[in-house]
């Protein structure tokens, strides 16, 4: 965290916008707790969304959002207690999109300051809807990606409704 923070002074974080990024994108970023106490986190990365933060926001402000998300995340006390199941919807993620979100130079710094700086135990990142070409660029991206985080994350074609009942989570869906 010491080497890859200073990123978030240079790219000055603001923790009121922030909060305001995340207000404002409520609708498609949203979390809730199963009966046992784990954190669920859904992503839904519909068109209106992705085309807001496109139009909205910087490359470097999409950067410090998801850092910022990340780390509601990690100071969630039922999330440390009993880890986090993350779904992402991401049948609406084009091509280009997929690659301008963030810059590929910042790829190494996100995983430092996603994964590094936590102990939080990811259950499973499950990634549903997904096009071929986002599975195949998610499956060439393993070798960034955190060891730990390797084994629990799956880039699905369909819906991921039978991973969300063999965690008994399918009823948890907003």
């Amino acid at each position: 965290l010491e080497d890859e923070g200073n990123i978030l002074d240079e790219l000055h974080f603001d923790g009121n916008s922030m909060r305001e990024m995340e207000k404002k994108y409520k609708r498609h970023l949203q979390y809730n707790y199963d009966e046992s106490g784990r954190f669920l986190f859904w992503v839904d990365f519909s068109s209106d969304a992705l085309s807001g933060m496109f139009r909205e926001l910087s490359i470097q402000q999409r950067f410090l959002f998801t850092i910022w998300m990340a780390h509601v995340i990690i100071y969630d006390h039922n999330a440390q207690v009993n880890g986090v199941f993350v779904t992402r919807y991401a049948s609406f993620i084009g091509f280009s999109t997929m690659f301008t979100f963030l810059s590929h130079e910042m790829v190494p710094s996100l995983q430092k300051l996603l994964y590094s700086a936590s102990s939080i135990r990811h259950i499973y990142v499950l990634n549903v809807a997904c096009p071929a070409y986002e599975r195949i660029f998610f499956n060439a991206l393993h070798k960034y990606i955190h060891r730990s985080s390797k084994l629990t994350q799956e880039h699905r074609k369909d819906n991921g409704f039978q991973i969300l009942k063999r965690f008994n989570i399918s009823h948890c869906i907003p």
